[in-house]
């Protein structure tokens, strides 16, 4: 894919160019790009829109409830009148058929006492009841497409709204129904949205590898430390951008720290090309990073989610189910920064509740806050609960593509730390077979800081392997700056000083203490009378996130947790009700919990189609010690820790754990090569087929739950982005075939 040496420097003056445009997209007026334009579906002549609305009321939603950024020209009801005491029901007028028309839904029309659902009359004057499709929208006003059968006769329909609920949460609300207007407008609109969504991707890739590769340059900085300085300095004015000088303002501070960056990345793109400090395998590495980059990013533009998807239809949709709005934790520090305001005020008490600032370690978020706070976007000072759009105003989009070029940075350090064991050519395969990981992929664009807290890790366990003991305890530090979990790595860090330094075992073990202590105590100093992490140390007593469980339910919890993270299909085919693993509403689809294995549990996380070759050769006497002083030690400590729930733990705090042993396989693969063509090969081909296998784990659930391919309000972003999401798959494909074929 890298055979003419043109390509690899042009794209990298490319990046750097959108990178410079990056910080003039200011001039935009996103919340014009972010709304699309209606047209209300026509009424019968005659017929008018509300025919009886008894306890119903424009606007009538609960008070928190956001507007909506679309449907200005539309009229809405609902039935909160007088709190949810009030009952009634709504009827509209008959509107003339249509194939196809969308609506805007708040409240609880599927539970509750409500009902909300669709009147079709035939023209044999037959009524058909048809239902609102997805689950219900709670405290937000979301967008339902809806089809009718037109080949049955279907001439005209109306919708019909019940209230018959005076409990909590017994209210809902809807709009009058509408199509999206799809001409050169609205188009230009949501090609602009693209266009912004990839010049901010560019402007992450530029700000955290140039400043690496301009030092590589000058003075042969090893590769895996390339995204390093990037990211120190980012965060670095994060911090700035807090606490500097209050006149410079937060938007002028990001643009004095990465406009002349951009600049001169212009400029060194142009003078030293990419090629001629690089070799064939590094740039092959800082193309994967690209295309799962890329990959991250399309499933992000990606409308559709899972069934019961958390925050469905807000800006801060976690692209998955189940109760982790981790996802958006992060965000609340940019809020913070945004408003300058103190880590224990007003704000971050509304926003961070009972945990607090201090329980969350912000490295990753000050680093991400510059390319955020550079344009002038609309930072709100409540919950992100804004109507999603492919790039909002309310810079959530911004945030989350940073976020995963950050993560997919990170991932540089195993190819430098496998390349102590092995060669570079299969350095690079075991990159590969790392960041193609179905696991690994979807914590790309799964949001939290874990997978650069991992990276420090690796990279402390590389500095460990030279003897550099000090330097590992100060990266061990920095990771723990970016996540907690980085702590729960000590027996694993220890194990490595043990086997590739027997006799500097102690010595080596009391070295690494001095960074580590350092940078938590920066961290208890910040934070001083408020810092509080202890609600992580209830973990240990806690039995699947109940409090003072008997032995039996702990020991039970336990076992459960080891049993679902390694045993194949053990959580869907024992715990398919895990709470975990399901809607907050309802049940999930048993799509969507087969596929929640690639996030939780090991054998899917790494591909199945690769577990079984892993296992042979974790299996292999070459791995014996390295997973008995490595890898055993850190997982029976992470599952005797982690009682908070049951449902897998590779989610929880494993990152760097699976990394490793991803690497260590394909150092054993490279020991075990000869004599066992037939393996290769056949390891080499379950690969290959594991990116289809990460693809459908993309997609499938949420196609399948959504029984559409495209939104009606999405029609180019989504194709777009579908059409990248197989590109970039293909584009992983090609690297790993070409990379064993090159062994």
């Amino acid at each position: 894919m890298l055979k003419s040496s043109r390509f690899p420097n042009a794209l990298a003056l490319g990046l750097s160019l959108a990178a410079f445009l990056y910080l003039f997209t200011g001039n935009l007026n996103l919340q014009k790009l972010t709304t699309p334009a209606l047209s209300p579906v026509r009424l019968e002549q005659g017929s008018e829109l509300l025919v009886a609305h008894e306890g119903f009321g424009d606007n009538a939603v609960y008070e928190h409830v956001p507007l909506p950024r679309i449907g200005q020209n539309v009229r809405r009801l609902g039935s909160w009148v007088q709190g949810d005491l009030s009952q009634g029901r709504a009827e509209t007028g008959w509107f003339v058929a249509v194939p196809a028309f969308s609506m805007q839904v708040a409240g609880y029309p599927n539970s509750h006492g409500c009902e909300l659902y669709i009147e079709a009359q035939t023209n044999a004057g037959a009524i058909k009841r048809i239902g609102v499709p997805g689950d219900d929208p709670m405290e937000t006003w979301q967008v339902r497409d809806i089809s009718l059968p037109l080949k049955d006769g279907v001439t005209r329909f109306r919708i019909v709204a019940i209230d018959h609920s005076s409990n909590a949460a017994g209210w809902l609300g809807f709009s009058q129904p509408f199509r999206f207007i799809h001409n050169k407008t609205e188009f230009g609109k949501e090609l602009a949205q693209i266009g912004l969504s990839i010049v901010t991707a560019a402007a992450a890739l530029v700000a955290m590898l140039f400043p690496g590769l301009w030092w590589r340059r000058r003075s042969a900085l090893a590769f895996l430390w390339i995204p390093v300085p990037g990211f120190l300095l980012l965060a670095l004015a994060g911090l700035l951008c807090w606490v500097g000088p209050a006149a410079f303002g937060v938007r002028l501070i990001s643009q004095l720290a990465l406009g002349p960056l951009f600049v001169y990345a212009i400029y060194h793109a142009v003078r030293f090309p990419l090629t001629s400090f690089t070799n064939k395998a590094e740039r092959c590495v800082l193309l994967a990073v690209l295309l799962i980059t890329c990959l991250s990013v399309s499933k992000a533009m990606y409308s559709l989610g899972p069934e019961g998807e958390l925050f469905e239809g807000r800006v801060s949709r976690t692209l998955e189910v189940g109760n982790r709005s981790d996802s958006r934790i992060p965000y609340h520090v940019l809020q913070l920064i945004a408003a300058r305001s103190d880590a224990y005020g007003l704000l971050a008490e509304k926003l961070f509740g009972t945990w607090g600032f201090s329980a969350r370690t912000p490295l990753v978020a000050f680093a991400a806050g510059p390319l955020v706070l550079a344009l002038p976007f609309q930072i709100p000072q409540e919950m992100p609960d804004e109507s999603w759009t492919v790039y909002d105003p309310e810079g959530f989009a911004a945030w989350r593509i940073v976020m995963i070029v950050m993560a997919c940075c990170s991932l540089t350090a195993v190819f430098g730390l496998a390349g102590l064991f092995v060669n570079e050519q299969w350095a690079f395969l075991a990159f590969l077979v790392a960041a193609t990981a179905p696991f690994v992929i979807h914590e790309t664009y799964f949001t939290w800081p874990k997978l650069p807290a991992a990276w420090f890790v690796l990279l402390a366990a590389y500095q460990i392997v030279r003897g550099r003991y000090l330097t590992a305890g100060l990266l061990w530090g920095i990771a723990y700056l970016c996540h907690p979990l980085a702590l729960l790595m000590a027996p694993g860090l220890l194990g490595v000083v043990y086997l590739t330094h027997a006799k500097c075992t102690v010595r080596g073990g009391a070295l690494l203490v001095p960074g580590l202590a350092v940078c938590m105590a920066i961290w208890t100093i910040a934070n001083y009378q408020h810092f509080n992490q202890t609600t992580f140390l209830n973990y240990f007593v806690m039995a699947d996130g109940g409090y003072h469980p008997s032995l039996a339910r702990w020991l039970q919890s336990r076992w459960d947790s080891a049993a679902n993270t390694l045993i194949p299909m053990y959580l869907v085919l024992f715990h398919a009700d895990h709470y975990l693993i399901n809607s907050l509403i309802k049940p999930s689809p048993p799509l969507v919990r087969f596929y929640f294995q690639y996030w939780n549990t090991l054998p899917f996380g790494v591909g199945i189609t690769y577990f079984f070759f892993m296992l042979r050769f974790l299996l292999n006497k070459n791995a014996h010690r390295w997973l008995f002083w490595v890898f055993l030690p850190p997982f029976l400590f992470f599952s005797i820790y982690w009682g908070a729930g049951s449902s897998g733990s590779l989610r929880e705090g494993l990152h760097p754990w699976v990394l490793g042993l991803l690497i260590l396989s394909v150092v054993v693969w490279q020991k075990m090569e000869d004599g066992h063509e037939k393996l290769s090969a056949a390891c080499s081909a379950a690969l290959c087929w594991r990116v289809l296998e990460t693809l459908l784990m993309l997609l499938v659930p949420a196609i399948a739950t959504s029984r559409k391919l495209i939104s009606s309000q999405f029609l180019f972003s989504d194709s777009l982005a579908l059409a990248m999401m197989v590109a970039c798959s293909w584009g992983l494909y090609r690297l790993i075939l070409e990379s064993k074929t090159g062994i």
